[in-house]
C-alpha cells in the first residue's frame, strides 16, 4: 500500500460517453475518485511517476517506460503495452492509452492529484 493505504476513500461515477464517429453509439466512460491524506506533492511524486504501477496493482511485477511507451509484465509473463500520451507538472496530470495486451479497442486513462482541504483527491 504504502502511500495508498487505509486512509483510501473510493467514490465513482459514470461519465457521459463520447461519441467517436457521428453514427456510433457512445463510448463507456467512467471516472474513480481516491481521497488520500497526503499532500498533493507527496501524491504526485508517487503516482505521477508512470514506473510506480506495480508499487500500487499487485497484478504487475515489474513496468519499464521508454520514451513514451510503458511495458508493464505480470508474474504470469503477460505484458501490457501503454502509450505515454500527455502529462503536465504543474496540473500533476497524465494520460496514457493502451497499445496491446488488454481486450479493448479504444482505450484513454488518466491521472491527475487535485489539492483538497485535508489531503489531495487523485482522480
Amino acid at each position: 500500500y504504502g502511500l495508498l493505504g487505509p486512509e483510501i476513500c473510493l467514490s465513482a461515477r459514470v461519465v457521459p460517453g463520447r461519441r467517436h464517429l457521428r453514427h456510433s453509439p457512445p463510448v463507456p466512460s467512467w471516472q474513480l475518485t481516491i481521497g488520500v491524506d497526503a499532500p498533493p506533492e507527496e501524491v504526485w511524486a508517487f503516482i505521477g511517476d508512470p514506473t510506480t504501477v506495480p508499487r500500487w496493482y499487485p497484478k504487475y511485477t515489474s513496468c519499464t517506460v521508454d520514451g513514451d511507451t510503458r511495458v508493464l509484465r505480470s508474474a504470469e509473463g503477460a505484458e501490457l503495452r501503454e502509450a505515454l500520451l500527455e502529462r503536465d507538472e504543474r496540473r500533476r496530470f497524465y494520460a496514457y492509452s493502451v497499445l496491446s495486451g488488454a481486450p479493448v479497442s479504444s482505450h484513454r486513462a488518466s491521472f491527475e492529484v487535485v489539492a483538497r482541504e485535508a489531503g489531495s483527491t487523485v482522480i
